[in-house]
C-alpha cells in the first residue's frame, strides 16, 4: 500500500499544479516554434542532408560546428521524412526535455508544491525569453543537458549507495560528453565544475567516481565525433581551434567571462533606476511583515500582489518595462553579478567548514556549476551580459530551492523569491508575445500577426511569414525554379534559406556563411570559386551593420572575411560582370537603429552568368 501511496504521489506531482506550469511552458513553447521568423533558417536541414548524401562534416561542409544536433536531425529526417510539419516535431520534444528537467531538480526541493510551479515556469521563461531563442537549434538541446546533469549533481549528493554512485557519475559523464558534443564550451564547463563538485558531494568512492565521469565523457565524445566520418584530429581542428578564432582567438574567449562581470556592473549601474527601486520595495515587504507583523506572514503574497499592482497601476513607464521584458534584463543583470559574489562565498564557507568542523551543506558547491556555464556563455557572446541565452540563470533559480539556499529566512524568504520569479514571468511571456524571435536586424513581428498557411509542394504545409513567402516565391522565379522539378545552380548566403524553399542544393555545399559560425579560410575559398567558376545564381543577404558588430565582439574591431566577400559581391555587379536581378528589403527594421544603415542592407538575387 506504502508503494502504491508513493505511485499516486508521483502521478500528482506530475499532473498537479506543477503539471499545469509544464502544460504553459508547452503552449508558450508551441506558440513560438509557430511563429519563429525564417529567413535565416534551413541551416541544420541542409547540413544533414548534404552530411547524409556522403559529405564528410568537417572536411566537406566547412563547418566550425559541433556534430550531435547536426546527427540527430539527419536521423529523424531519415526516419520521418523531411516535411515541415514532420521536421518541428523534435522542437516540441525539446519543449518537453526542458522542462521536465526542471521538473526533476526542483522534486529535491521541499518547497510547497505552488511555489514549485511558479519557479518552474519563471526559469522556463527566463531560458527562452531571449530575442534569439528558438528550438530547432543545438543551444536548447546543449541547456536540456544542463539541467539533467544538475538533476544527477542532486542524486548524487543523497545517494548511500556505493555502486550506484559511479554508476551516477558515468551517467553524468555521458551526459557531460553530449554537452560537448552540443555546445563544447558548455560541456567543458559542465564537465570541469562537475569534477569539481563531486568530491564535496560524496563521502565514498569520490576518485572512482570522477574517474568514471571522466572516462565516459571521453567515451562518449569519441562515439559521437566516430558517427562524423571525420578524424578525430579533424574534428579538434575545426571545431575547437577555428572554432575559437571565429570567436575572437583564445585570448578573448577567457578573458571573457572577466569582462562579462564588468559589463554587468556597467550595465546594472544604468538600469532604470525606478524599476530598481521599485523591485527593491516589493521584495523588500517581506522581511518587514515578518519583522514586524509574524501573523502577516500569510498574507505576504497577496500584500505583494497589490503593491505590483498599484505600482504599475500609476505609472505607463513600468508597465513598459514589464511587458517589454525590462524586467527580466534587470533580474539577469543583478543575478549575474550574485554568482560571481556567492563563489566567492561558497569557497570562504568550505574553508570554514573544513578548518572549524563546522555544519555545512556541500551541495552549496553546486551554485558553481551556474557560474562556470555563465563563463561559457559569455565566451560565445563576447562578453555581453545579456547574450540572449539566460539558462545558467534559470540553472541557479532552479538551485535555491532544491538547495534550500535561504535557510532560517525561508518564512519570508521564499514568499520573495517566488514573487520575482512570478514578475519574471509574467514579463517574459509578454515580452515573447510581442516579439516571438528577433535576431541580427530582423523587423519582429507580435505573435501570429502577418501569417499565413501555405502548402508547399516539396515541404507541405507551413506556417510562414506573408512577406517571406512573397520574397522566396519571388526568388525561385527570377532563377528560374519550379520547387521539386528543375534546380539550377543557387548559393544562398549568408544562410540557404533560399537553398531550402526552391528545393535546390547549396553550390559545393556552402550551407552557410555567418559571421561568427565561419572562418576566414572557408571565406577566402569561397571567394576564390567565385572568381573563377561562381554558381548561376546567387542569393545575398548583405548585413553589413550586423556585421560591424560581430567585428566589434568577436574580432577586436577589424575586419572580418564576410566584408572582403561584400567588396567582391559588390564589385561585380558595379561593373557589370553579374546582374542584379532583384533587390528587396525584407526584414529591414521599420524604425532603424542608431547602428543600423538602411542604404547597407538587404536581399540581392544575382546572375552570373546567362
Amino acid at each position: 500500500m506504502t508503494q502504491q501511496n508513493r505511485r499516486i504521489g508521483r502521478i500528482r506531482d506530475v499532473f498537479g499544479i506543477q503539471g499545469v506550469a509544464i502544460l504553459c511552458c508547452f503552449a508558450l513553447g508551441v506558440a513560438m516554434v509557430m511563429n519563429t521568423q525564417m529567413g535565416g533558417e534551413a541551416m541544420w536541414y541542409w547540413y544533414a542532408t548534404v552530411f547524409h548524401n556522403g559529405a564528410k562534416l568537417y572536411s566537406g561542409l566547412h563547418t566550425p560546428l559541433q556534430p550531435l544536433f547536426l546527427l540527430l536531425t539527419d536521423a529523424w529526417m531519415v526516419m520521418f521524412g523531411h516535411k515541415v510539419m514532420v521536421t518541428e516535431i523534435p522542437s516540441v520534444l525539446q519543449i518537453l526535455g526542458l522542462s521536465f528537467g526542471m521538473f526533476l531538480i526542483l522534486r529535491e526541493s521541499s518547497w510547497p508544491k505552488w511555489q514549485k510551479a511558479i519557479v518552474l515556469l519563471g526559469s522556463f521563461v527566463l531560458t527562452v525569453v531571449g530575442n534569439s531563442y528558438r528550438f530547432d537549434d543545438y543551444h536548447v538541446l546543449a541547456e536540456e543537458f544542463v539541467m539533467y546533469s544538475l538533476f544527477l549533481l542532486l542524486w548524487l549528493a543523497r545517494e548511500q549507495d556505493a555502486r550506484r554512485k559511479v554508476i551516477l557519475a558515468g551517467a553524468l559523464g555521458v551526459v557531460c560528453g553530449l554537452a560537448t558534443t552540443t555546445r563544447v564550451t558548455d560541456g567543458v564547463a559542465l564537465l570541469v565544475s562537475s569534477a569539481i563538485c563531486l568530491p564535496f558531494l560524496l563521502r565514498s568512492k569520490r576518485a572512482v567516481s570522477v574517474a568514471s565521469l571522466i572516462v565516459f565523457a571521453a567515451l562518449t565524445v569519441l562515439f559521437v565525433v566516430h558517427l562524423t566520418g571525420d578524424s578525430f584530429s579533424v574534428y579538434i581542428s575545426s571545431t575547437v581551434f577555428r572554432a575559437a578564432a571565429s570567436k575572437g582567438g583564445t585570448g578573448s574567449i577567457f578573458a571573457a567571462p572577466f569582462l562579462t562581470l564588468r559589463n554587468t556592473v556597467i550595465e546594472a549601474v544604468h538600469v532604470r533606476k525606478r524599476l530598481l527601486f521599485e523591485l527593491a520595495v516589493v521584495m523588500g515587504v517581506c522581511p518587514a511583515v515578518y519583522l514586524y507583523w509574524r501573523r502577516g506572514v500569510r498574507y505576504i503574497v497577496a500584500i505583494q500582489a497589490a503593491l505590483i499592482v498599484l505600482i504599475f497601476a500609476v505609472s505607463r513607464a513600468q508597465v513598459h518595462d514589464l511587458v517589454n521584458g525590462i524586467v527580466v534584463d534587470t533580474v539577469v543583470l543583478y543575478t549575474t553579478a550574485l554568482l560571481y559574489v556567492l563563489a566567492v562565498v561558497v569557497a570562504v564557507r568550505l574553508v570554514h567548514a573544513k578548518t572549524t568542523e563546522a555544519e555545512w551543506d556541500s551541495r552549496e558547491v553546486l551554485v558553481l556549476v551556474p557560474l562556470a556555464l555563465w563563463a561559457s556563455y559569455s565566451a560565445g557572446a563576447g562578453g555581453d551580459p545579456l547574450p540572449n541565452y539566460y539558462a545558467p540563470v534559470a540553472a541557479f533559480m532552479l538551485l535555491v530551492p532544491a538547495l534550500d539556499l535561504f535557510g532560517k529566512t525561508k518564512n519570508w524568504a521564499n514568499a520573495a523569491f517566488t514573487t520575482l520569479l512570478a514578475l519574471v514571468t509574467i514579463s517574459g511571456i509578454s515580452a515573447k508575445i510581442i516579439s516571438p524571435f528577433a535576431w541580427g536586424d530582423f523587423d519582429p513581428k507580435p505573435m501570429f500577426t502577418n501569417r499565413v498557411w501555405y502548402r508547399h509542394p516539396v515541404y507541405g504545409e507551413m506556417y510562414i511569414d506573408r512577406d517571406l513567402l512573397k520574397l522566396s516565391i519571388s526568388i525561385c522565379h527570377d532563377i528560374g525554379s519550379v520547387p521539386g522539378e528543375n534546380t539550377p545552380q543557387l548559393l544562398s548566403i549568408p544562410h540557404p534559406y533560399a537553398n531550402w524553399f526552391c528545393d535546390i542544393p547549396p553550390w559545393h555545399n556552402y550551407v552557410q556563411t555567418f559571421f561568427d559560425t565561419s572562418t576566414r579560410a572557408t571565406i577566402e575559398q569561397l571567394m576564390n570559386e567565385l572568381n573563377t567558376a561562381p554558381p548561376q545564381y546567387i542569393v545575398y543577404r548583405e548585413q553589413l551593420s550586423i556585421l560591424a558588430g560581430a567585428e566589434r565582439l568577436y574580432n577586436h574591431g577589424k575586419p572580418l572575411a564576410q566584408r572582403d566577400l561584400n567588396s567582391l559581391i559588390m564589385a561585380k555587379l558595379a561593373t557589370g560582370q553579374w546582374k542584379l536581378l532583384e533587390k528587396s528589403d525584407y526584414l529591414s527594421p521599420k524604425q532603424h537603429f542608431d547602428w543600423y544603415d538602411a542604404k547597407k542592407n538587404g536581399w540581392y538575387v544575382i546572375q552570373t552568368r546567362p
